[in-house]
C-alpha cells in the first residue's frame, strides 16, 4: 500500500517532467527475459490520461488523510488544473471527490468546477460507482449542476443493475439533497 509521501513523490517526478523508467523495469525483472537486449536508462513521458490519473490518485490520498497540508493542496490542484482535459472517468471522479474533501483554504470549488465540465463528457465511460461519487461530490461541493446529474441519471439507466447497494444509496442521496426528482434510473422505486 503506497503511503502519501511515496504518491506525493511520484506525483512530483511527474508534473511536467520525464520520469525514469529503470525503477519499473528493474521491478518487472530483467528485459533479457522477454527475449530483448537491455535497452538502457531511457525516459519515458506519462501518458495524458496517466497524468490525471495519478493527480486524482493523489488527490484522492491528500483527502483520505485529512490533509491540513494547503502546500500540497495547492500544488496538486494546480497539476490537476493543468490536465483536466485530458483526464478520463476515473480521474474525473477522484478529482471531484478529493476536492469535496480539501480543506477551504485550499480553493478547490475552481478546480472542481473544471472537472464538473469534464465529467460532463466522459460520463458515458463512467463506471457505476465513479457515477455516485461524481453526484455525491457535486452534493458535499454545493455545485448544482442540473444537466451533469442529468446525464449521470441517463448514465445509470444502462449501469443500475451492476450497482451495489451502497452505490445506488450514494446517487439516490446525492439527488434527494439536491431536491432534484428524476425519473430515468428510478422509475422503479418512485411513484408516479
Amino acid at each position: 500500500m503506497d503511503t502519501l509521501p511515496r504518491v506525493v513523490g511520484r506525483l512530483s517526478a511527474s508534473a511536467g517532467r520525464k520520469i525514469s523508467t529503470s525503477r519499473l523495469r528493474h521491478q518487472a525483472g530483467p528485459s533479457r527475459q522477454e527475449g530483448k537486449a537491455p535497452s538502457g536508462t531511457g525516459d519515458k513521458e506519462l501518458s495524458p490520461v496517466s497524468a490525471a490519473r495519478m493527480v486524482g490518485r493523489t488527490l484522492q490520498a491528500l483527502a483520505r488523510q485529512r490533509s491540513e497540508n494547503l502546500g500540497a493542496w495547492r500544488a496538486h490542484l494546480e497539476r490537476a488544473a493543468a490536465v483536466h482535459d485530458r483526464a478520463d472517468a476515473e480521474a474525473a471522479s477522484r478529482v471531484l471527490n478529493a476536492c469535496a474533501k480539501a480543506p477551504a483554504a485550499a480553493n478547490a470549488d475552481v478546480v472542481a468546477r473544471l472537472y464538473a465540465d469534464r465529467a460532463m463528457k466522459v460520463v458515458g465511460h463512467s463506471k457505476s460507482a465513479q457515477l455516485a461519487a461524481m453526484a455525491s461530490s457535486l452534493v458535499v461541493l454545493q455545485l448544482r449542476d442540473e444537466t451533469l446529474l442529468r446525464a449521470i441519471a441517463t448514465a445509470l439507466r444502462t449501469k443500475f443493475a451492476k450497482c451495489t447497494t451502497v452505490d445506488a444509496a450514494l446517487i439516490a442521496n446525492a439527488f434527494a439533497r439536491l431536491l432534484l426528482v428524476e425519473r430515468t434510473p428510478f422509475g422503479q422505486v418512485i411513484p408516479l
